[in-house]
Formats: structure tokens, sequence, C-alpha cells
């Protein structure tokens, strides 16, 4: 399941349109291996995709994991087929947010930090985390920082820190390997994300 929320807020000065919102935030939130329906359930999740926009018409595109989340962010598989560490040198959804100017960042569950590109780290699994396999983030300092501990996420928002530019931002997260529903049947509860 993938869940997007969007928040709108109209620019200084304008009337709110409800016909054409314009888009200032959107969050993904990357859940695998349950049924939509089950995530949907969930009252925290049920209600995020109520008040944001909730993105029903994706599927896997391969097993295992790593190839669809390589897919989400740079439009396929392209070779990758495992769980195994790659290192892509090829655009992805990054690259198109930067050359747009739009601020991004990726909040990884369990994820040690400094752009640690080892396959596994406690809990946290670096296949969970997309952009890490891409070469151009890896060798980028203020790309590769975009990629933090989930744990930021709360401080981020009680800061007002969001990532923002002047036309939206992308909040990405992802789930370490208890989060995904691999090994538990019950989803998030509110405290998990708060948007």
């Amino acid at each position: 399941m993938a869940c997007t929320i969007a928040t709108t807020t109209p620019a200084k000065g304008q009337v709110p349109s409800f016909s054409s919102p314009t888009i200032d935030r959107v969050f993904v939130v990357v859940l695998e291996n349950k049924n939509a329906d089950d995530a949907l359930r969930q009252p925290f999740l049920g209600r995020l995709a109520a008040e944001g926009a909730y993105l029903a018409n994706y599927y896997a595109v391969a097993h295992p994991s790593q190839p669809n989340y390589i897919a989400l962010i740079s439009g396929s598989v392209r070779g990758v087929r495992s769980d195994a560490n790659v290192d892509l040198n090829r655009p992805h959804l990054g690259d198109a947010l930067d050359t747009a100017g739009i601020a991004w960042k990726s909040y990884a569950e369990q994820f040690p930090g400094q752009c640690d590109l080892r396959r596994r780290v406690g809990r946290y699994v670096r296949r969970h985390e997309p952009f890490l396999s891409f070469v151009d983030v890896q060798r980028r300092p203020e790309s590769c920082g975009r990629v933090v501990n989930a744990a930021e996420l709360d401080r981020d928002i009680a800061a007002g820190q969001l990532p923002r530019s002047h036309s939206m931002s992308l909040t990405w997260t992802t789930m370490p390997t208890t989060n995904r529903w691999h090994t538990r049947t019950r989803g998030w509860k509110s405290g998990s994300v708060r948007c």
C-alpha cells in the first residue's frame, strides 16, 4: 500500500480555489505486505487517506521488496531483481525534484545516519530506503543529508522544519522490517506519523 497525503494552501494574497488546489506538501508513506483494505481499517491510516489523496492503483511490479522501492522513485526496476545492495547511476525522483527546485527529505526508520550504506544495521535494512541506491545521492553530501532517521520527523514537524521550497515539498517515509507488517498484523498508531 502506498499512501500519499497532500495538503493544500493558497498562495499569499490569493483566495483558495476548490477546483484546482495548490499542493504544497506531499507525504509518501510506504507500507508493504498487507492488503490495502486492512491497512485502511486502521483508524489513523484511514483518517490520513480520507483527509489527503490516497493513491490506490499502485501494485508491486516485482518480488522481493527492493525492486519495488527502486521502481517507485525511478520508474522501473531496470535490472534490480533482488534485495542485495545496488549502486545505480540513473535518474530518479530526487533528481527531478532538485531540478524543479522542490525540497525533499526521506525519513527512514532505524536509519543510522551519516549516509550509512551498509546492508543492515540493527532493524534498518538499506533496501527499504531507495534514495541511497543511487550513486549521485551517495556522492553528494547535500543529497545524502536528506536521508535521515525517522525520529527526526516528529522534531521537524514540531519545529516547523519539514522540507519547504517555493512551490511544494516531498516527504518520504519508509518502515523497518517490523513496521512493514511482515511480522505483525496491527498497523500504525496515530503516534507513528503526525502530519
